[in-house]
């Protein structure tokens, strides 16, 4: 089965690894809303501003006005985007978790299933509303926890994380 973006991945597999699912955080996230709902406001006043004939011409120029809530509303939907894909991408196959961070500067972190020892769902109530969540993954050595961050369907993911934990136990 062809994943998007799965020959881009494939540089991070060892050989005979397969990729199952690939993940990045949802926009929807509270990490991630709050820079989008700031570059919303900003768009419906640059639209207020032109569409209602406030009388702020004798103030500023209409050019200004546009030029700086286009310009406030740019910054704040690029910085949400630069952290959603600081967060990265969770990358799931037959053998271990591979989580990509960065964007300019990239970070690797893997983990395999048969390490794993926990694996938490968490949910903050506006989490459960918007349909995402945070999963949290820990190792037997203790020393690496891996956070999954605005994944959607949480729940799912999760107990697809457990199969493969399950399924790489030592028997």
């Amino acid at each position: 089965m062809y994943i998007p973006h799965q020959l881009f991945f494939m540089t991070y597999l060892n050989p005979g690894e397969r990729v199952y699912r690939i993940f990045t955080p949802a926009r929807r996230s509270p990490a991630f809303l709050k820079y989008f709902l700031v570059s919303i406001v900003f768009f419906v006043l640059l639209v207020g501003y032109l569409f209602a004939g406030v009388p702020l011409a004798d103030v500023l120029p209409v050019e200004h006005v546009v030029a700086l809530c286009a310009g406030i509303a740019l910054i704040f939907w690029l910085t949400g985007e630069y952290k959603r894909h600081n967060f990265g991408y969770y990358i799931l196959t037959n053998n271990r978790i591979i989580v990509r961070r960065g964007l300019f500067s990239t970070r690797i972190d893997s983990v395999s299933y048969s390490l794993i020892v926990n694996v938490k769902s968490n949910q903050r109530f506006l989490d459960k509303i918007l349909n995402i969540g945070t999963i949290e993954i820990s190792t037997a050595r203790g020393s690496q926890e891996i956070d999954l961050v605005g994944i959607r369907h949480v729940d799912d993911v999760g107990a697809l994380i457990m199969r493969f934990v399950q399924a790489h136990a030592p028997r």
